[in-house]
């Protein structure tokens, strides 16, 4: 997937270390299941070298921002 919009690796370095250091990002019940899933579709997605859009949905306080940014990180990682 060749884009010309890409994170800069100091925000991801930024971004993981507050999820990683940070005891009240630590994913609850159905959250890992959702990182674990997206991460699929985005591992299908670069197989593929598809773009897609993965939406999650959730009330206040469910727990989207953290699933996103625990999929960040994981997707930085794999991207190494």
């Amino acid at each position: 997937m060749k884009s010309a919009i890409a994170h800069s690796q100091r925000l991801l370095k930024i971004a993981a270390a507050e999820v990683r250091d940070r005891p009240q990002f630590h994913l609850l019940g159905n959250q890992q299941l959702a990182v674990d899933l997206v991460f699929h579709e985005v591992e299908q997605s670069r197989a593929a070298d598809y773009k897609y859009v993965i939406i999650v949905t959730g009330g206040p306080g469910s727990g989207k921002s953290v699933v996103a940014k625990r999929q960040e990180r994981r997707c930085a990682v794999a991207a190494r």
